[in-house]
């Protein structure tokens, strides 16, 4: 079951939004720290799995969208799919509407490991909110959704499902 917070007094929304934010850093801290209960076994990092949803989402897009969608600099795209490629995760293909580019897109076999992914981060998910029912999950969900979907930009919303 969902543990609902204690209750507090009436507070600033100014105080309510410093909670949040101190709420927000220990979660990611915990999905750091607790991130190699994740699927260790599939070896891919984070950013790797993100990168391949997005790709799985959006279909076919150039390096450069990736990077804006994924929210890293272009360097870092650039490494990264170069492991992926060389993994046959992803594949590279001319761009039609430019010769001198290249679309992106995930491979079956990149779709594979992302599913196996999924779904090791789903055990493991299930397994630490033990107890929470489903009603629990889907406003837990929802929180997260509604907070990403305000805290992106504008031209990201469509998240990838990772």
């Amino acid at each position: 079951m969902l543990t609902p917070m204690t209750e507090r007094p009436v507070q600033t929304r100014a105080d309510a939004v410093m909670e949040l934010v101190d709420g927000l850093v220990r979660f990611n801290r915990v999905l750091k720290a607790r991130g190699g209960d994740w699927g260790q076994s599939v070896a891919l990092s984070r950013g790797d799995v993100f990168a391949l949803g997005v790709l799985e989402a959006r279909g076919s897009m150039r390096a450069g969208h990736l990077a804006t969608a994924t929210a890293v600099a272009p360097s870092v795209v650039s490494r990264q799919l170069a492991v992926l490629d060389a993994a046959g995760l992803v594949s590279r293909t001319p761009d039609p509407a430019d010769g001198r580019a290249e679309l992106v897109s995930i491979t079956d076999r990149g779709r594979d490991r992302l599913h196996t992914v999924r779904v090791a981060l789903a055990a493991a998910l299930a397994d630490r909110l033990d107890g929470w029912g489903a009603d629990d999950l889907t406003r837990a969900a929802a929180v997260v959704d509604a907070l990403t979907q305000r805290l992106n930009p504008p031209a990201a919303t469509k998240e990838a499902h990772v």
